[in-house]
């Protein structure tokens, strides 16, 4: 019996794509005891019960280091819910939501509507950005963390006794900051607690109920989702204090913190010890000012479900058209490289989204660099204004931004009596690359004396025909010369422009309109002849039995 040959395509180990990573089960199986306890289940399960009634679906999402435990987790909280219900009708259903297609602190609404929901809770480590419609209830969850070894920690990481601490901690260990603050308040004469705080224009609900009220409005709006009532200093200015942080935060609010205090301590809870981060700041001066000198800026929207999300691409956009650059908009959930990499024609990418788990840091990877609002506000200011500070809240760079922008407003309605808002010499000035020094001349592609000179070559020369013929050879000539210019009905064409003169390849029948050019187009065209046809693995030819 001969030997099967495998197709072409196929592989040798199709097992490999088959691969699914294992999750790390080496300690003790939690119980339904364990679970109800760190998931908060039996208030939960009250909450449904008693205060929301009216929820008849209810979706659970969990993080990727806590998706082991969602369906033990919805066996006991759809027994502790529906217990005691006789009728199929009156029983609610529990869904588990799959794989987030964004940033797991998040709140997927998008896959809550896929199962029409009427609320999500979300389990674990949470941004709190505000939603668009669906109800959401956070559980943290309870972690264990060892108050006497944070607190001989920190001891011995702050030795004078008088020096000005911030005390944070991750949402997940927020219910231990109390205890932790009680013990070391008495050693310690600055010691500042933070709680948490939901922004003002949310109405999720936190379980359990926190001891303080969370839209209780006493803080910086620098710090997300945090108030402090005891701090006494300047609520904008923590140039002077210490900040202590229980579990390492994301990557982009450890840049944002470590940029806001004087210095940033985090302990961790697996290694149970403490570490002082590395920021990446002055990568990121980098890319803001590749930022200033980009032509074509691509934003990257990676959820429509925050409230503000339309309003900052509304923005942004101003931004971009205000300062004469071409921008594309795109919608992507999770981008990555290859993803990215299929747009030769951005220069920068901005993403908008979450300020905590939705920003890249590190950007290395991509073939562009990706930056945030607040630095693209930076870059596109005339004089680059930088206190130090890497903010990540879009609501705080559009108040940054509006003061600019409502001053250039003043002076285009100053200018409007008869003098120009940007002189010749402003407009026609050379722009340098600040990082690599060299001569960009298409940083502003949009800017309007080209609109004007163009504009007015192609009128002058549609109006320069005497007879029929020669209109029809000016006719011509417009033709070739709008091509080569990227006019369409007045309008420069930017896309078309990169497209003919960037573009190696330009698609099929671009040959054709070479020919033409040239005069030397066979209006007959070629015979048509049968091709190969048949599938990858084995092709079959017109003129032959060969595959």
């Amino acid at each position: 019996m001969s030997e099967i040959i495998a197709p072409v395509l196929a592989t040798e180990n199709p097992d490999q794509f088959a691969k699914i990573e294992k999750v790390d089960r080496s300690g003790s199986l939690p119980t339904k005891k364990d679970l109800t306890r760190f998931y908060e289940l039996d208030l939960l399960a009250k909450y449904f019960r008693e205060e929301k009634p009216e929820y008849r679906t209810i979706a659970l999402q969990f993080p990727d280091e806590l998706v082991c435990d969602s369906a033990l987790t919805s066996q006991i909280l759809n027994k502790l819910i529906n217990e005691g219900v006789v009728e199929l009708v009156d029983k609610k259903r529990i869904i588990i939501l799959a794989d987030t297609s964004y940033s797991p602190c998040c709140v997927d609404e998008v896959a809550g509507k896929h199962v029409n929901a009427d609320v999500i809770v979300h389990f674990g480590h949470a941004c709190l950005n505000p939603i668009e419609d669906t109800p959401v209830v956070y559980v943290f969850g309870h972690f264990d963390l060892d108050i006497d070894s944070v607190v001989g920690l920190f001891e011995t990481q702050y030795d004078n006794r008088e020096d000005k601490i911030v005390l944070m901690a991750d949402n997940t260990y927020s219910c231990h900051l109390e205890e932790v603050y009680s013990r070391l308040k008495t050693k310690y004469t600055n010691l500042v607690l933070t709680w948490i705080s939901l922004p003002q224009n949310s109405d999720a609900v936190i379980i359990p109920a926190l001891n303080n009220d969370p839209r209780h409005v006493c803080g910086s709006t620098l710090i997300p989702n945090r108030q402090y009532p005891e701090f006494k200093g300047d609520e904008e200015d923590f140039s002077e204090y210490h900040c202590f942080h229980i579990n390492t935060p994301p990557a982009s609010l450890t840049l944002h913190l470590s940029t806001l205090f004087a210095s940033f301590s985090i302990y961790n809870p697996a290694r149970d010890n403490i570490i002082t981060p590395r920021t990446a700041l002055q990568k990121r001066y980098k890319y803001m000012n590749i930022a200033r000198t980009a032509s074509t800026i691509g934003i990257l929207i990676n959820t429509l479900s925050l409230k503000n999300v339309r309003e900052v691409v509304k923005k942004v956009q101003d931004w971009i058209i205000a300062s004469d650059k071409k921008h594309y908009t795109f919608v992507v959930g999770k981008p990555n490289v290859a993803k990215l990499a299929n747009f030769e024609v951005v220069d920068i990418w901005v993403v908008l989204g979450c300020g905590v788990g939705g920003m890249i840091v590190d950007c290395e990877d991509f073939y562009k660099p990706i930056i945030t609002p607040y630095e693209l506000n930076l870059a596109l200011q005339q004089d680059v204004m930088w206190t130090g500070k890497w903010l990540i809240d879009f609501d705080v760079a559009l108040r940054l931004s509006q003061n600019e922008y409502d001053l250039d407003d003043q002076d285009n309605d100053e200018n409007d009596d008869g003098s120009q808002s940007d002189s010749k010499d402003d407009v026609d000035a050379p722009v340098f690359d600040p990082v690599t020094g060299r001569y960009i001349s298409t940083s502003r592609p949009l800017r309007r004396p080209q609109y004007i000179s163009i504009e007015e070559d192609t009128c002058n020369e549609s109006s320069n025909g005497e007879n029929g013929a020669l209109a029809a050879a000016t006719s011509k000539e417009l033709a070739t010369r709008l091509s080569s210019q990227m006019i369409i009905k007045n309008t420069v064409s930017t896309s078309s422009e990169f497209l003919i003169n960037k573009r190696l390849w330009k698609g099929l029948g671009s040959d054709y309109q070479e020919q033409d050019d040239e005069g030397f187009y066979d209006k007959e065209g070629a015979l048509v002849e049968e091709g190969i046809g048949g599938i990858a693995r084995g092709y079959k030819h017109a003129d032959s039995d060969r595959v």
